[in-house]
């Protein structure tokens, strides 16, 4: 899939689909191999198995460290954690 939509329902009636700006971030040129949408948020993990957020963050959701949201995709940040130096096959967003 080498364009990024987001189903969203809203107000659990009109399904909308939403286009997520890629160009110049960590999803720029990629195939998406998995997509997990939360409440208000969405994760994707391109071919490359770096897994880039977008949506809300209030909570961290993003792995960034920041809570600001964004709508472009901010690449999660692996470094300095368990999972610095691993390839992500699926992500779940919850």
């Amino acid at each position: 899939m080498k364009h990024v939509a987001l189903w969203a329902l809203a107000l659990a009636i009109n399904a909308a689909q939403v286009a997520v700006a890629t160009a110049g971030g960590p999803l720029d040129g990629a195939t998406i191999t998995d997509l997990a949408a939360g409440a208000a948020h969405a994760c994707a993990v391109p071919d490359a198995g770096a897994v880039a957020c977008w949506g809300d963050a209030s909570s961290g959701q993003f792995g960034d460290g920041s809570t600001t949201e964004s709508v472009v995709p901010v690449a999660v940040t692996t470094a300095g954690t368990a999972l610095d130096g691993t390839t992500a096959v699926q992500v779940v967003a919850g």
